[in-house]
Formats: structure tokens, sequence, C-alpha cells
């Protein structure tokens, strides 16, 4: 019961619910035009993402990855490029400890189940490796 109330404790946390809203929307949302439509795109995205991650598939460049920086990009009205894939990184939230403490308790309580989150950190982390930049980096500017 200790994992339920650290949960229940970080999801009414509000600055997780920030560093949650900057990890979905990332760099820049205020260009986004339509973001319940870019919602259901991630949505889509996330679908085909969940059986990579119940597999063990390391995360990787590909069909996936390009689709989730293309739904970035198509939302702000911009290509998909190097410099864009970095930029979607800058001031991203994904390293925040308290968003990785939450999708560890939601795991330790729901069991092996795939969540959005360790779909999300799989495209962040395809991300960060295709661009060439750490977690680390990814809060600074370039």
């Amino acid at each position: 019961m200790v994992a339920y109330a650290e949960l229940a404790a970080l999801a009414i946390d509000p600055e997780m619910n920030t560093a949650v809203r900057r990890q979905y929307w990332r760099n820049r949302p205020e260009l986004i035009r339509d973001p319940h439509a870019l919602y259901l795109e991630m949505g889509d995205i996330l679908t085909h993402v969940v059986p990579l991650v119940a597999e063990g598939v390391r995360p990787h460049a590909g069909d996936e990855l390009d689709r989730f920086v293309g739904a970035h990009a198509g939302a702000r009205g911009e290509c998909d490029s190097p410099l864009f894939r970095e930029h979607l990184l800058i001031g991203a939230t994904d390293a925040d400890h308290r968003i990785h403490r939450y999708w560890t308790l939601t795991e330790r309580l729901f069991g092996a189940r795939v969540t959005v989150g360790r779909a999300h950190d799989w495209l962040y982390t395809a991300l960060a490796e295709s661009t060439d930049l750490s977690s680390g980096r990814a809060d600074s500017p370039s």
C-alpha cells in the first residue's frame, strides 16, 4: 500500500502535472495548431509501440520514431529534420525522476502490463539515441 500512497501523492503534485504536460507536448507547444489531432495521432503511434516494449525490443530509429517526430513536426507546420529532432529534446522532461518513479510505481501495481509511460519512454530513448544526445544533455540548449 505504500506504493499506492506514493503514486497518489505524485498524481496530485502540481509540478508533476506540469512535467507530464511538457513531456507530452514537448518543445514549443504554443506552435501546435491542433492539439486534439496530435493527441489522437500519438495514441495511434503508442498502440504500435506497446507490442515492441512488451517483446523487449530495444528503442531504435524506424517507423515508430519517424511517425512520432512526424506527428510533432506536422502539428507545428514543420518538417522532420535532424535539427527538429534535437529541438524535441530541448527542455523535455522525460528524464525527470518523478515521471520515472510514477511509471515504476504504476508497473509495480499493475504488473507486467505495458503502460503508456513505458511506451512513451521507448520513443524518447529512440529519439535521444537517434540524435546522439543523452538524456542529461536534452535539457540544455544546443
